[in-house]
């Protein structure tokens, strides 16, 4: 014991914290003064009293701290019916949460409010917080970002959600729940987390999974909501079966593309569109209906996304549904939105949003999809001036002039009302199969379409026969674990419904716009009449012959622009296939008369066959 000698201490005995713990264990408070002032003295006399003196002021306040700690209340929660918490200097019960300061008492809530997990999102990696409250004689929950309610400012953002904070209780508020997590590390839970919906890993799919939770329902509630089993699965598998034997094409389709969705993911490939267009009153939003009530709740304003929605906006949709697929009404009202809406339909059909910054400069999370997009349009979604490769991404159905149901309303009253068991079910055959089953009968679906190409020397494009054999896959294990009615979707049918590759070639079709521009402005490649003035017409070209025609290039390229293409790319492919003329450099455009006025222009043929011409694809169009 160095204090038994405080004569004989030396200047590190005085300086050592062994000392310093021997002062603060002495129980009386007189012995311990006087012991500290017979230091000092000897301290003085070996000149390391200011030394010291520094050293016990600072040992004495981290004591008087630990006194504190051990001497805190540590109360515990009484809410009712939820498990006990221990709640430190707070007391946490129904009529609030509250502690003493030396003001008195400060209130960090008037209600009851804990943390009750912890959430551990699978994809981003970052950490939520669910929150459970009692307002209004009811208890709600809320998950929200850990980072809301690390500060005075962002948890005040609770107030919205029912919560009762405000600038003045919020630090306190703050404090009271990271005091509850830290204290009850070994009673609140952690948990898995998600913001997507369908597959999300390790064979997991939301929201069928008990073990993982959805985290982002504040954001999506509705949608998150609609997606639940409500009313009779056979009420609503008798209705669907009996307007699956009238084996209307539509139906049957729309069914199987719904299904198809979820098998987008594992088979690896991209997602894609299937839309249905005709006349109103022919039963497309009832179909439609029929589609999404597979998974969802396919009453207005629940599942089916709102056709005034934004892209931006259906990018965040299509990152949540992930697998699921999006469903659109009438999607016409959103291509009268968009600039260029080939733009839309890559984006729809690439699998992942844009990239954006955030405030501070670096990037947000990009959104991402695999599923099939289902839509209804009264006229056809592709059109001659849309780019061939977002028409390869569409598969199109044209409704037949006959309507789909003879009771529409009926149909549509019991879809209304029973809804969600098809896709619950499928999912668990689907992970119940073998591997590799699933992968063997869409190879033998893609080779079924590629032999009736190949048999019918009708060639199609890839990216149209994948989504298909996905379809017939889709349409195959629908009849096997859900309608088990034998009725499946005829293969030769399916095929006429691709579009061939002369379809989808973007030079087929701009040279097809832009023989037809000039079919309907043929005064403006004449040559005028004697009774005529020349400049009574603005010209555009001439007629060489019965084979070819010069367009003067500033129309040429606007014609061109007009077809959806571009000027460069065309005249690449109608140098490769041989119907336009060089000129003795080589160059695309060579020079052409106009009554004394030579003007640089394409010079093309006019009754070129594009029918069977063999197109490749690698060409710039692709």
């Amino acid at each position: 014991m160095l204090l038994e000698c405080v004569n004989e201490l030396n200047e590190s005995d005085i300086l050592s914290e062994d000392l310093l713990y021997e002062l603060f264990e002495i129980e009386s408070a007189f012995d311990r003064e006087q012991t500290l002032q017979q230091v000092q003295k000897r301290a003085e006399q070996l000149k390391v009293k200011t030394a010291f003196n520094k050293l016990y002021k600072a040992f004495n306040q981290d004591h008087k701290k630990e006194l504190a700690i051990q001497d805190m209340p540590s109360y515990i929660t009484q809410f009712n019916d939820r498990p006990p918490l221990r709640s430190g200097v707070w007391r946490a019960d129904m009529n609030g949460i509250w502690t003493l300061s030396d003001k008195g008492r400060l209130y960090a809530c008037s209600h009851p409010i804990y943390t009750k997990s912890i959430l551990n999102n699978m994809e981003t990696k970052t950490c939520k917080v669910e929150l459970e409250f009692w307002v209004r004689n009811k208890w709600s929950s809320i998950k929200v970002d850990r980072k809301v309610i690390a500060s005075r400012q962002s948890i005040i953002a609770l107030a919205s959600h029912g919560i009762r904070v405000t600038s003045e209780n919020a630090g306190a508020l703050v404090q009271y729940l990271s005091d509850i997590e830290a204290l009850n590390e070994d009673n609140i839970g952690e948990q898995n987390s998600t913001s997507r919906l369908g597959w999300v890993g390790d064979g997991l799919f939301l929201p069928y999974e008990a073990n993982v939770v959805f985290d982002n329902e504040n954001n999506v509630g509705t949608l998150y909501n609609s997606i639940v089993r409500s009313g009779s699965y056979d009420k609503w598998l008798d209705c669907v079966k009996a307007e699956r034997k009238n084996k209307r094409k539509e139906l049957l389709i729309f069914l199987a593309a719904s299904f198809a969705s979820v098998l987008v993911e594992p088979l690896g490939v991209l997602p894609f569109i299937v839309d249905m267009w005709g006349g109103t009153g022919k039963g497309k939003t009832v179909t439609l209906m029929i589609a999404t009530s597979i998974w969802a709740n396919p009453n207005e304003g629940e599942y089916i996304t709102d056709a005034k929605t934004t892209p931006t906006a259906m990018e965040i949709r299509l990152d949540v549904l992930n697998s699921l697929p999006l469903t659109i009404d009438d999607l016409a009202q959103i291509k009268n939105k968009v600039e260029d809406f080939s733009q839309l339909i890559y984006l729809l059909c690439s699998g992942s949003g844009k990239g954006r910054a955030t405030k501070e400069a670096g990037l947000r999370q990009t959104y991402s999809w695999k599923n099939c997009i289902l839509t209804t349009t009264e006229h056809s979604m592709t059109s001659e001036t849309m780019q061939g490769g977002a028409i390869n991404r569409v598969i199109e159905l044209e409704c037949e002039n006959k309507d789909i149901y003879k009771r529409p309303t009926d149909v549509a009253d019991i879809i209304r009302k029973n809804y969600g068991f098809a896709g619950f079910n499928f999912v668990q055959a689907i992970k119940d199969m073998p591997e590799k089953e699933l992968t063997e009968i869409q190879k033998k679906y893609y080779d079924m379409l590629n032999q009736m190409a190949k048999d019918l020397g009708d060639e199609k494009e890839q990216k149209q026969i994948i989504p298909m054999s996905i379809i017939l896959t889709a349409d195959k294990l629908a009849e096997r674990f859900i309608f088990q009615d034998g009725i499946r979707l005829d293969p030769e049918m399916c095929f006429k419904l691709l579009k061939s590759k002369n379809d989808i070639s973007e030079g087929v079709r701009a040279y097809n716009f832009l023989m037809d521009t000039i079919g309907s402005n043929s005064y403006r490649f004449e040559e005028p009449s004697d009774s005529e003035t020349p400049e009574r017409f603005e010209r555009w070209g001439r007629y060489l012959d019965d084979e070819r025609v010069a367009i003067i290039g500033k129309y040429f390229d606007k014609i061109i622009a007009d077809a959806g293409s571009q000027t460069r790319a065309f005249l690449s492919w109608a140098k490769t296939v041989d119907i336009i003329e060089l000129d003795s450099t080589g160059k695309s455009k060579k020079i052409v008369s106009y009554g004394g006025q030579k003007l640089r222009s394409v010079v093309i043929k006019r009754n070129w066959n594009t029918e069977f011409e063999d197109i490749d694809e690698d060409l710039p169009f692709d």
